[in-house]
């Protein structure tokens, strides 16, 4: 083989590798993106239909609809990402927005969404001491 052909193929895949969105996040950083399981409650005596949006900014990781029956949650979604905003809205008309962030230290982050009849809370799942 050509020692200029080897060379120019080389460099023809690294150009190709910087720029593979799977290697590199959008803005080129290389932060590790938590696997987040989304567990939601309804705390209410009443069923509710809700979707839960998980955002960064103009980016939409997550969004998914639920049913729950009173007392009754489900943990059945999870997305790959970094929000920094959590919107739930329930069908009734409130939407409320709760700013998301995890820990450098936690292990096992989660968005946790409790739908009361009072407040909606948005948690990260992660222990703090």
């Amino acid at each position: 083989m050509d020692r200029r052909v080897f060379l120019g193929s080389v460099s023809g895949c690294v150009g190709v590798l910087a720029g593979c969105p799977s290697v590199l996040d959008g803005d080129g950083s290389r932060d590790h993106k938590p696997q987040l399981e989304v567990f939601v409650t309804n705390a209410r005596e009443e069923s509710v239909r809700v979707t839960v949006t998980a955002v960064r900014g103009s980016t939409e990781f997550f969004s998914h609809g639920y049913a729950l029956e009173p007392g009754h949650g489900d943990e059945s979604e999870s997305f790959v990402g970094t929000p920094t905003e959590i919107r739930v809205s329930i069908r009734s008309g409130r939407t409320v927005t709760r700013e998301y962030s995890v820990p450098a230290t936690c292990e096992s982050p989660e968005v946790n969404v409790t739908i009361g009849s009072d407040a909606i809370d948005v948690t990260n799942g992660c222990v703090s001491s």
